[in-house]
């Protein structure tokens, strides 16, 4: 992250989640081939008297509130007002990545990284409803289904396996679920406005064991750094180090 995050970490104590849809990602919460079978399948027993699901969906379709949508087209609505509910902070575990410094770190570079065990993130938001959990990567034309709503939102193709990601999630399932009313029509009351981030209690200073400076950070944004910490919070000030990729880091021995 940028100083800009860093400081709205340290002035707020809070820990900002955005909305899936917010992120650069097509793929965030799709669902895996197999699941998308099952629910052909299932749309297809819809249409069988001999299936129980037949009895339930059909005194659906001919409840006068029902919109005149396809199940297809429904399923679609649905799965994309289930991403606008779901928020979530994308953390790394595991040794460091080039790749990911690149990435993360704007204006060739200049960034940081917050250093911490899964353990101290678990217990600072162990009064929030957050989920904390690492991403598995899969292939998404094999496997079996997702078994639960937020399956989809702890997963991802293995294409990106090397993000290594851990996920910090908030799941608004009642939010979700007035969506899915609204779509299907038994409701012409629109859901609430799902706001575009979410912001949690977190201590910075309670569970940083280091601040991490990007291998490619140039020296002013080094000083800039340390006169935000001296200024925010001291205490930081002794946990800034140097990334196991910078020359910077062995020639102060630190």
């Amino acid at each position: 992250m940028g100083l800009q995050g860093l400081t709205a970490m340290l002035t707020s104590n809070t820990l900002r989640l955005t909305r899936l849809d917010g992120f650069d990602d097509p793929f965030e919460g799709t669902l895996p081939h197999s699941q998308i079978v099952q629910m052909n399948q299932q749309f297809a027993a819809a249409v069988d008297p001999t299936e129980p699901i037949y009895r339930q969906r059909s005194r659906q379709a001919i409840d006068p509130r029902r919109r005149s949508i396809s199940w297809r087209e429904e399923m679609r609505q649905r799965r994309e007002a289930q991403i606008r509910c779901a928020h979530a902070s994308c953390w790394r575990h595991g040794t460091e990545s080039d790749g990911m410094w690149r990435l993360y770190c704007a204006n060739g570079g200049q960034g940081i990284a917050i250093l911490t065990s899964f353990g101290q993130v678990v217990r600072e938001l162990a009064t929030t409803d957050a989920i904390v959990g690492a991403v598995e990567y899969r292939n998404y034309h094999e496997g079996r289904p997702f078994e639960t709503e937020v399956d989809a939102f702890f997963h991802k193709r293995l294409g990106f396996a090397f993000e290594q990601e851990l996920r910090v999630l908030i799941y608004n399932a009642d939010a979700a679920y007035q969506h899915t009313k609204f779509i299907a029509g038994f409701t012409d009351l629109p859901p609430g406005k799902v706001e575009p981030f979410v912001f949690l209690p977190f201590r910075t200073e309670s569970i940083a064991n280091e601040i991490v400076v990007s291998p490619y950070a140039s020296a002013h944004f080094e000083a800039e750094l340390r006169a935000l910490l001296d200024s925010l919070s001291p205490a930081l000030s002794s946990k800034i180090t140097y990334s196991e990729l910078s020359e910077r880091r062995y020639q102060r021995g630190v």
